[in-house]
């Protein structure tokens, strides 16, 4: 796509790498979702659990990174998520299929 990628050096960074367009550096966070109920969910916090003794659990990003990073395994396409309009809180899903009730506000 033309992108360079930067690979940031050390463990449990903010962000998983950074793009440069040529202008502008991105920090992108790296995520894998999974399908469930016609849309992609993935989690948007960082999660801690994996230290010994973790003073939080987990963590958002906002002010951290600029994007998301989101794999999509069942057709290997991935796709850059703006962190600005994502809840931060703990998932966000993505919806592939049409509601079923036909619900357009607030629909991603």
């Amino acid at each position: 796509m033309g992108y360079g990628l930067l690979d940031p050096f050390g463990e449990d960074t903010r962000y998983d790498l950074v793009t440069d367009d040529g202008m502008w550096l991105a920090r992108v966070q790296c995520k894998t979702v999974r399908l469930g109920d016609g849309a992609t969910i993935f989690r948007t916090a960082r999660s801690y659990r994996h230290h010994p003794n973790p003073k939080i659990m987990q963590r958002n990003s906002v002010g951290e990174i600029d994007f998301f990073g989101v794999f999509f395994p069942e057709d290997g396409g991935v796709h850059l998520i703006p962190i600005s309009g994502t809840p931060t809180g703990a998932m966000a899903h993505l919806r592939i299929d049409p509601p079923r009730n036909g619900q357009r506000r607030r629909t991603r």
